[in-house]
């Protein structure tokens, strides 16, 4: 007879009672129909508390809404409002943005030293806990990190009673180890010493620091252990940083500053970039270190005192004239990082809020205008954005189903963006289908019913099967590589059959060998039984398929089947840029030397089939099998009990 491969009709093995999915563990066992897209079903309705809502618009009616409805609400009660405003009143419009503006600035702040109060607080209480050891190698790494960050870099340190710092000061500066002094610095000596004392963490005010060069607002948390006193933790906030944190301005002539105490100017634009002269007697510039006329009549107390609606309870005020310009001076005051009052505030030219009495009223016809433009684009832009994105969404869904044979290409769009994004779709289109074709695509459907858990490496309870055709070097030999191709194709396609049937998993296939295994991602105590049942099922079906080359004058294909059970690691393993899905373990090993065991008990059958005594302790007699005693194993010290199926 011929040994040519035969790629041949396969036909589907109709399961038996036997192997209905009543017989699957919980674990395992599948919704009613088709297991793995019902668990992907994207259509049913979401659960949880979301259900109550019955009525779902289309996303063109959102966007008509939105860009239709909230223009022309927002763009008209905006103007009536804001003309309103402005007629009645000038001052009101300008407190109105003066204040947005202050409290922005007050979130500047409390944002700025809280990541410096947090960073304290946290190293205290880690270090107080034993998380942290200030004597590990990595400690002064983790404060560097701690800073990296910053847009402002200040530092953090932790200090011992002896004064030993480890800390840094800016991100490639390069962390303090242990024992490295920080310069001459009286406060820091002060600050240890009152740590022993302070029971929360305190704010100490300005500090000039000699090894950086510059002052900082310092933050310290006393540190003990058991009632030990182990030192300080430390940050600095730079004094720079402060002011680069003024919000939006009504013009470019507004300016924002913040004075401490009655003539010291902590932050100012001019001082963004870092003040000079700074030392540890004068660690504030001065007012007259400026040359801002307008903050030097402020403290003079020049002009009158604002009144309502600019100034109130919290936010005070000034109308001060400065070489023959009116300016209004806003401010409020802040005492919470310091020991010394601080004045944060802003002031600008007082004609420059008048004369937006006069754009305002073209503004508001302009503002008609743009509602009637507005609604016409929005129409139009929402039904190509709707049209566009449900396209997307409607392929999206039977992509999240792995269903690529209903998935057609989409076409492109005039905005850049959906362009880009069916691009991209089609894209990741073509490269999952030739993806699915590298991998298991019941693992993958596994894996998402799971919601993407059981990736990482875990020991599992599970059944490992090999498979090896008989005389393969003969059928090699004799086949051109086409038609070798081919015949492994079919072959392939009869195992793999199988094994899906019973819920397994192909893991490799290795020349004209298969690996499959059961329970794994998904834990099932039947996965015994599965495997077993495979392995009969693809003896069944080879016979079948025998029979029919032998009616075709070609030779008969069969194989070594080696099942195990026992723990193995199952999971990702791989290199970053290469990771396979896989088992690692002796079970693996084992049902292989099982495969190439039964070549001792080759009797022409269509399938030899051996397994283990942990696999027939795990299936009982509910699959029929006889024993053919213990065998040296390679690898193994102890003789292996085997039975043979069937």
């Amino acid at each position: 007879m011929s040994s040519e491969a035969d790629p041949g009709p396969r036909q589907p093995r109709p399961r038996t009672a036997s192997e209905s999915p009543a017989s699957e563990s919980p674990a395992s066992a599948a919704p009613p129909g088709d297991p793995d897209r019902s668990a992907l079903d994207l259509s049913a309705p979401a659960a949880g508390p979301r259900r109550w809502i019955r009525w779902r618009p289309s996303i063109l009616l959102v966007l008509l809404l939105g860009f239709g409805g909230l223009t022309v609400i927002s763009a008209a009660t905006v103007a009536l409002i804001g003309y309103d405003i402005a007629r009645r009143n000038t001052y009101e419009l300008v407190a109105t943005a003066v204040r947005a503006t202050m409290n922005g600035n007050r979130a500047s702040f409390d944002t700025l030293f809280g990541r410096a109060e947090n960073a304290v607080r946290y190293l205290a209480g880690a270090i107080e806990r034993g998380d942290l050891d200030p004597r590990d190698d990595g400690f002064a790494d983790l404060l560097e990190g701690m800073t990296a960050g910053e847009p402002q870099p200040g530092f953090i340190a932790f200090v011992d009673p002896r004064q030993h710092v480890i800390g840094t000061s800016r991100p490639g500066s390069g962390p303090h180890r242990a024992g490295t002094p920080l310069g001459t610095w009286p406060d820091l000596a002060r600050a240890v010493e009152a740590g022993e004392t302070e029971a929360h963490f305190g704010w100490r005010g300005v500090s000039y620091v000699p090894s950086f060069g510059t002052s900082f607002v310092l933050v310290s948390a006393p540190v003990r252990r058991d009632g030990r006193y182990l030192g300080i933790t430390i940050a600095g906030v730079p004094i720079a940083a402060i002011s680069s944190l003024g919000g939006a301005r009504l013009d470019p002539e507004s300016v924002d500053f913040v004075l401490r105490g009655q003539g010291e100017m902590l932050g100012h634009p001019s001082l963004a970039g870092g003040a000079r002269g700074l030392s540890p007697d004068r660690p504030v510039p001065r007012v007259g270190d400026i040359g801002d006329p307008v903050i030097a009549a402020f403290l003079r107390g020049d002009g009158d005192a604002a009144g309502p609606p600019l100034a109130s309870d919290e936010l005070r005020g000034r109308d001060l004239a400065v070489n023959g310009t009116r300016y209004i001076l806003l401010y409020y005051e802040l005492q919470r990082y310091d020991r010394v009052p601080w004045r944060i505030g802003r002031y600008f030219p007082a004609a420059r809020a008048t004369a937006i009495l006069d754009r305002l009223q073209y503004a508001l016809l302009a503002s008609f205008a743009a509602v009637v433009i507005s609604l016409v684009v929005a129409v139009l832009l929402s039904r190509m954005l709707a049209g566009g994105i449900g396209r997307l969404a409607d392929a999206a869904q039977r992509v999240a189903r792995l269903d690529f044979e209903k998935t057609a290409p989409l076409p492109g769009s005039m905005l850049a963006e959906l362009d880009r994004a069916a691009r991209a779709f089609n894209a990741m289109r073509a490269g999952l289908i030739w993806f699915e074709t590298y991998v298991p695509r019941s693992l993958v459907k596994r894996l998402l019913r799971m919601g993407g858990t059981g990736l990482a490496p875990v020991e599992r309870e599970l059944t490992v099967l090999f498979t090896d055709v008989i005389g393969f070097s003969q059928i090699a030999q004799r086949l051109r590589p086409p038609r070798l191709a081919t015949f492994l194709n079919r072959h392939f396609q009869i195992l793999a059959g199988e094994i899906e049937a019973e819920n397994g998993t192909v893991d490799k296939y290795i020349g004209d060998s298969v690996m499959a295994f059961w329970g794994a991602p998904v834990a099932n105590d039947e996965h015994a039984l599965h495997a077993c049942r495979a392995a009969l099922a693809m003896g069944e079906k080879l016979k079948a398929d025998n029979d029919r080359r032998r009616r075709k004058g070609l030779n008969p294909v069969r194989i070594r089947i080696g099942i195990h059970s026992g723990r193995a690691v199952a999971g990702n393993i791989g290199a970053p840029g290469r990771i396979n899905y896989t088992l690692i373990g002796d079970t693996v090993n084992l049902a292989q030397r099982l495969e190439q065991l039964a070549r001792k008990f080759d009797d022409g059958a269509d399938a030899v089939i051996l397994a283990s005594a942990t696999t027939i302790a795990w299936i009982g007699d509910r699959i029929p099998h006889r024993s053919l005693g213990a065998f040296d194993v390679a690898g193994f010290p102890e003789p292996v009990e085997v039975y043979r199926l069937g």
